[in-house]
């Protein structure tokens, strides 16, 4: 099944290396490559067939979607089974617009209420109420080890980090993440937002973003090797990474 199969309102793309593609579009999610099944949508399980984000992670796919997430997992055979993330796992959100897996194996999903870690069943919530985050629009979620960056619409970034049995929230810009627009690579965060594209080095202390080229929105961001990838409204541009 080639791209010209392919619903063309396009949300989110996922690879791993194998030749194997995942396209997010708003009519399901497309498999290129890989074993087993090609597409999923509701009807096979998902809760909505408008796919918002997709992440592969230990063990399977890990799908947000405009009614909730799900998990997505194959056997030998190819054949795949869909676990929903939903009230019934404490999960009381709709819109998924990012997800991410750190370290620990715990899953990572940013709503529009805040983000909330799921591990194994245990849930707990990161907000504005919670103290945690500046805004509860969770647009972007990077993660490095155990820390967790949070991207939001109005609140910036800010990096969760894990002290003991407590995580403390570390506000690092004020700026307006785009959606999907976090990413970790060769010791940098970056962050595409309505600013420009920003990136900081995580081995220095502080850890404030600074912008790379022009102002502008810039509404993805994808590492490849030494350079960046930015994409903007007027197309993409590719830059050295340091």
């Amino acid at each position: 099944q080639g791209m010209s199969a392919i619903d063309r309102r396009i949300n989110r793309l996922a690879a791993d290396g194998t030749r194997r593609l995942l396209v997010a579009t708003a009519r399901g999610l497309y498999q290129l490559g890989g074993r087993g099944r090609s597409m999923w949508t509701r009807h096979d399980g998902l809760p909505s067939s408008d796919i918002h984000a997709v992440k592969l992670i230990s063990g399977g796919i890990a799908v947000g979607t405009a009614e909730g997430a799900a998990l997505i997992t194959s056997n030998k055979s190819g054949s795949s089974r869909i676990k929903p993330l939903g009230r019934k796992q404490g999960l009381p959100v709709r819109a998924i617009w990012d997800l991410a897996q750190a370290a620990d194996g715990a899953l990572w999903l940013a709503s529009s209420w805040g983000a909330y870690r799921y591990d194994d069943g245990d849930v707990q919530r990161f907000s504005v109420a919670t103290s945690h985050l500046q805004d509860d629009w969770v647009t972007a979620l990077a993660t490095c080890g155990d820390t967790v960056f949070v991207g939001t619409y109005k609140g910036g970034v800010t990096r969760l980090s894990r002290h003991v049995d407590r995580w403390r929230g570390t506000p690092l810009a004020g700026l307006h993440v785009n959606l999907g627009g976090l990413a970790v690579s060769s010791g940098q965060l970056l962050a595409a937002t309505m600013e420009g594209l920003f990136h900081t080095d995580l081995g220095l202390p502080g850890g404030k973003l600074a912008r790379v080229g022009p102002a502008g929105n810039a509404t993805a961001v994808l590492a490849q090797g030494a350079h960046v990838l930015t994409g903007s409204r007027d197309g993409a541009v590719s830059r050295p990474l340091r």
